[in-house]
This record gives C-alpha cells, structure tokens and sequence, in this order.
C-alpha cells in the first residue's frame, strides 16, 4: 500500500513532533530533582521546645523567652494560641506549671502581635481579683495589679473567649501582620 505524498508528510511531522517531545520530557525528567519533594518548613524544634516550657519551673526567664520567641516570626503565633488553655483561676493553683504557662503564652501573643482582647464576665470574681478590679471594666486573659506584684487570671468565661479572639484574629490577620519589635516588660507584660 502507497501513502500519498501528503499523508506522508503528515505522518513524518507527528513523528518529529512526538520524538521531540519525548526529549524534551526525558531532559526535563532528567534535570528534575530526584527524592522526596520538598518538604513543608515549620519552626525549628528548639523554638517549639521554647514554647512548651515557656513560664513553668524549667523556664529559667520566662521574659527572655519571649524575647527568643520573637527572633522565630509569626509562625511561633500558633503555637502560642495554641497552648492557651482555661485554667481555674483560683489564686491557690497559682503555683502550678500549668497555670504560669497559659498566663505567659498570652503575654507572648500580646508582645508579638501587639493585640489585647478583653471582655466582660458573668461570673462571680474571686476575692482577690474583685479586690482590685473596676466591676464595669473588661478583664483580659492575664490580669495584674503590679503594686502588689499580684498576678490573676481571669474567670473561665473571659479565658474561653480571649482564647476564641485569638484563634479567630489569627484566622483573618495571622498570614499578614508584622511581629512587634521585643521590648523587656513593655506594655505586653502588664
């Protein structure tokens, strides 16, 4: 069987164009770099580690800490709303790790990003914090009363919505806002 002289052509041209490509995806497949593909960079461990201990008894500078924190960008922020639990309040458990721990990560959250949420309880307050506090006045997450060098945190119900602040301002804001510069016991702290 004889092709025509067009069909031919056709025929000579598909094959050019289809050993062309074929090259072309070999070249590429060659240069393409072998192994896993990249993986995804998230902060480095001794950052986390920072994060989990930051303000209990194996934090040597609960306030340096912070500072470290800031050298690591926004992407310590998570991990900080993350760690926010609500803790009972009572003066009495002042002592535990895990009350130190929550107060000092929402002291990170405030000096990196420079946010404070506040709000107003339904709740009874302890007599300590009743002491000092301005009833029609929202409380946040950490409240202190420095003259006294006294430290409280808030009733459950202002923690469970500053922790709900947090996540919700950083679902909107976390991607796009500037870490604030550190400043040792600035605004943050108190």
């Amino acid at each position: 069987m004889r092709l025509k002289p067009r069909t031919a052509r056709v025929i000579v041209t598909i094959s050019l164009v289809c050993a062309t490509g074929l090259i072309l995806l070999c070249v590429v497949l060659r240069l393409a770099p072998a192994g896993k593909p990249p993986a995804v960079v998230g902060p480095p461990a001794e950052a986390v580690e920072l994060v989990h201990v930051l303000g209990t008894s194996k934090d040597r500078d609960p306030c340096e800490s912070v500072g470290k924190l800031h050298s690591y960008g926004r992407q310590m922020v998570p991990l900080l709303i993350g760690e926010l639990r609500v803790i009972d309040p009572n003066p009495a458990k002042a002592n535990t790790d895990g009350w130190w721990h929550a107060a000092w990560c929402e002291r990170a959250l405030r000096s990196m990003t420079g946010q404070r949420f506040k709000f107003h309880t339904r709740q009874k307050l302890p007599r300590d914090l009743a002491e000092f506090h301005v009833p029609e006045e929202p409380l946040g997450y950490v409240v202190e009363w420095m003259s006294r060098a006294r430290v409280s945190l808030a009733p459950r119900d202002v923690q469970a919505k500053v922790i709900e602040a947090w996540k919700a301002w950083h679902a909107s804001q976390g991607k796009a806002f500037r870490v604030h510069p550190f400043e040792a016991y600035g605004e943050w702290y108190w």
